[in-house]
């Protein structure tokens, strides 16, 4: 079995203790109440998958950690994934509030607005230097041994903002990439992913495999095409998932969750399923009805040489994060 979090949006302002909705819409800091009530929200999750107390849990966060790509903000992000920390003198779980998560337990990737380098007006598509001290580079991979020891979950973590060159790109696609927040994957970048890819599938352990990256590949935005993928990097993503057998793409970036089934042909000629599973802001202030506040709970298990990933939806109702009593999605597949 193999449990985690996956968190996306975030969004979080210059100050931990944040105090207000923010005055720019699209650029508001974190929620505090979210905050300080997504702990409590993750144990009940751990009930709900009957998480056994031995158990590892990691976390996912993909992308847009932060407002603006501030290195202020960037630091308070991580102060809240990678560490517990007092905000008052109450006791904890009132006065205090992180995830406190270890590295080897974290995978973290940029979204478009970490890239800003802390400009909330000319929107920079893309900031190299935010890798390394604020990200590890990308494409990384995280393998993840079961806790029974029986398979792996391999998950890559990609840029879709990679593809954004700004001493390259002229200033229409700046734009396209600024206002418009399209994605645009790099050519080294998925060179580099292939040969991760390549390198998971010749192991000899069983082995699960997902994509971790910020745009989504079903959200289509309108004649605008506001918050896509762009076609290309859209389309030969999803080739290199089904040549190298990836079961499940975890995105975020639109604010609401989503799933979707893709399917395509394998290197053999197959039809291979990949999944879309699209975590909501989970931290976050609503900017239209249609926006939610929420984070997926996974679980991956073995059933001799068949996986099954069942997924747990998590909502805001006001005070607290709920879910229905029943998993939100199930579907399995073979190793």
């Amino acid at each position: 079995m193999i449990y985690f979090v996956h968190i996306s949006d975030l969004h979080f302002g210059e100050k931990l203790a944040n105090s207000g909705r923010g005055l720019i819409p699209h650029q508001r800091p974190h929620n505090l109440a979210k905050c300080l009530g997504l702990p409590s929200g993750i144990n009940l999750a751990i009930d709900e998958a009957e998480m056994p107390d031995n158990a590892v849990l990691r976390v996912i966060a993909s992308g847009d950690l932060s407002v603006s790509g501030a290195t202020q903000e960037l630091a308070v992000a991580h102060a809240f994934l990678r560490s517990r920390v007092s905000i008052s003198r109450l006791s904890a779980p009132y006065g205090a509030m992180g995830l406190d998560t270890p590295s080897d337990l974290l995978g973290a990737i940029p979204g478009n607005h970490d890239h800003w380098n802390g400009n909330r007006t000319t929107l920079k598509p893309y900031n190299g230097n935010i890798f390394d001290e604020q990200f590890r580079s990308t494409p990384w991979v995280k393998e993840w041994r079961s806790h029974n020891n029986d398979f792996d979950l391999d998950v890559f973590g990609i840029d879709t903002n990679s593809g954004w060159n700004p001493d390259l790109s002229p200033l229409l696609s700046r734009r396209r990439a600024g206002l418009l927040s399209l994605g645009r994957i790099s050519d080294q970048e998925f060179k580099l992913l292939e040969q991760k890819l390549r390198r998971s599938v010749a192991k000899r352990t069983q082995t699960v495999r997902a994509i971790v990256c910020h745009h989504s590949i079903s959200y289509r935005g309108g004649r605008s095409g506001k918050l896509e993928l762009e076609a290309a990097s859209r389309d030969r993503l999803l080739q290199l998932a089904a040549a190298y057998h990836v079961a499940v793409v975890l995105t975020g970036h639109t604010h609401d969750s989503h799933y979707h089934l893709e399917q395509h042909n394998d290197q053999s000629g197959n039809i291979w399923g990949i999944h879309e599973l699209r975590c909501a802001s989970t931290v976050g202030w609503p900017e239209k009805n249609e926006d939610e506040s929420g984070f997926l709970f996974h679980r991956v298990t073995c059933d001799g040489t068949d996986w099954i990933w069942t997924v747990w939806r998590f909502g805001w109702d006001g005070s607290g994060y709920v879910s229905a009593p029943q998993p939100w999605q199930v579907f399995s597949g073979a190793f």
